[in-house]
């Protein structure tokens, strides 16, 4: 591979590919960058778009790490754009009108401070649908209502009431008719008629033609590029931290426990018998040292009570949700824990399975989808599936697999539910669901495959 770059609504596959021989991936997140450079050493990446709301951002410093390994780093209009500017000194070659904005914080002829990322902000549909744009990017209304004060449809202090009240709407719901209206709403001056017939023609797509600019500028850089790295990469303990997550990520956890976490509350209920199994909750056989932290976590007032409750638990563990209910359940359990390795606790899961004869099938349906998987070919062509966001992935997961609403904190969900981090429950459902397409599309489903 010599070159990859990172697009998603702000210029379509076809476009790219009819510019230049690279390879197209989805718009960029944390992680990325590093992934990419480590499994196929492109000698150049260009990044157009980039997550930076519900998955974390591409990371300064896996670019700056790229860069230390010889590869030519371009950015444009989006997060591009964004990570250019901050790191044209190191090597980050920015292209166009938004990176130069950026890096010089004015977007002529505005006189205001540019320098958020939701200047570039936009909603956008499915990767399969190509991405298409739900909002307007405020760089692109700042460009069209320049030229439509340059060509006369509305004069200066119009231009820039527009731009003014574009900036204080909220990134996904900027469109020219929501600003319009809101105007309107507002009884800003303008020629509300002559505007809007202008727009069906006059509209400039900013980021659009910074992109085809970076295309055409990597397109026509030499051979030599890039050219020796001006710093040293310093390897530092976040950095060796945040490679060590991307390899937890993607190295293979009990396939068994991923198989029960995608059923949902099916994995707490199965951790924390597994936890009562480790710790004996059910035998007398406690200290007093135990049972004391055991007293300050339940933060029960009356030591008799105490005592009373905790007998009851140790006579018939499955009433402990009865008697303290299950979110305080949960936090007993989780502070007994504390400090013992979680593949202790996953042997136990894998007992309490073995026991009520599910392991042996959730271990086949996990090898049936390895082997659907890998005949699907190039994991990063894969990826080009996932949503924006990921939010129509976790929309079928959460909605149709389990019949559940979106968790407030996916994070948080993914902690609780076995997975590192969210990042690792959507690779986990994006899994998922290529497996049940792979099976809806052949005929071939299986007793397990019901979460």
């Amino acid at each position: 591979m010599n070159v990859a770059i990172f697009a998603g609504p702000t210029i379509d596959v076809a476009a790219v590919t009819a510019a230049i021989d690279a390879v197209v991936l989805p718009p960029v997140r944390q992680g990325d960058v590093y992934r990419l450079v480590e499994a196929h050493a492109p000698r150049m990446i260009g990044i157009v778009d980039g997550y930076f709301h519900q998955v974390p951002s591409v990371w300064h410093k896996e670019i700056l790490w790229a860069l230390s390994r010889g590869v030519a780093v371009f950015g444009s209009a989006s997060m591009g754009a964004l990570r250019a500017a901050e790191l044209a000194s190191f090597g980050m070659v920015g292209v166009g009108v938004v990176y130069e904005a950026y890096r010089d914080g004015r977007f002529a002829p505005y006189n205001d401070a540019f320098e958020h990322d939701d200047e570039v902000a936009v909603m956008h549909g499915p990767a399969e649908l190509g991405y298409p744009a739900v909002s307007e990017a405020l760089v692109n209304i700042r460009t069209t209502l320049d030229r439509a004060e340059r060509e006369s449809v509305i004069d200066p202090g119009q231009r820039d009431a527009l731009k003014d009240l574009a900036r204080s709407m909220y990134y996904a719901d900027r469109t020219w008719e929501s600003l319009l209206q809101a105007a309107q709403t507002f009884g800003l001056a303008c020629p509300y008629d002559r505007l809007s017939s202008w727009l069906a023609g006059g509209r400039v797509n900013r980021k659009r033609l910074d992109a085809e600019a970076m295309i055409a500028a990597m397109k026509s850089a030499t051979e030599s590029m890039p050219q020796k790295p001006r710093f040293h990469f310093e390897h530092t303990g976040q950095w060796q931290r945040m490679i060590e997550g991307i390899h937890a990520r993607t190295e293979a956890a009990n396939p068994a426990l991923v198989e029960l976490a995608l059923r949902g509350d099916d994995y707490i209920v199965c951790r924390r018998r597994a936890v009562r199994r480790l710790l004996a909750l059910d035998s007398p056989g406690r200290d007093d040292d135990a049972l004391a932290d055991i007293r300050a976590v339940l933060e029960l007032a009356h030591p008799e009570r105490s005592a009373r409750q905790l007998n009851d638990i140790h006579r018939d563990p499955d009433r402990v949700d009865d008697l303290l209910g299950r979110e305080l359940a949960a936090r007993t359990l989780e502070s007994w824990v504390r400090g013992i390795p979680a593949d202790v606790i996953e042997r136990h899961m894998a007992a309490e399975l073995r026991d009520d004869g599910r392991l042996e099938e959730l271990q086949r349906r996990a090898a049936q989808k390895r082997e659907v998987l890998d005949t699907l070919g190039n994991p990063l062509a894969a990826a080009a599936l996932r949503g924006p966001e990921d939010l129509q992935l976790l929309d079928w997961y959460f909605g149709r697999r389990l019949g559940a609403e979106l968790p407030d904190d996916l994070g948080e969900h993914a902690r609780t539910h076995g997975f590192t981090d969210a990042e690792a429950l959507i690779q986990a459902v994006f899994d998922e669901y290529l497996f049940t397409s792979k099976q809806d599309d052949t005929g071939a489903r299986t007793a397990g495959d019901a979460v």
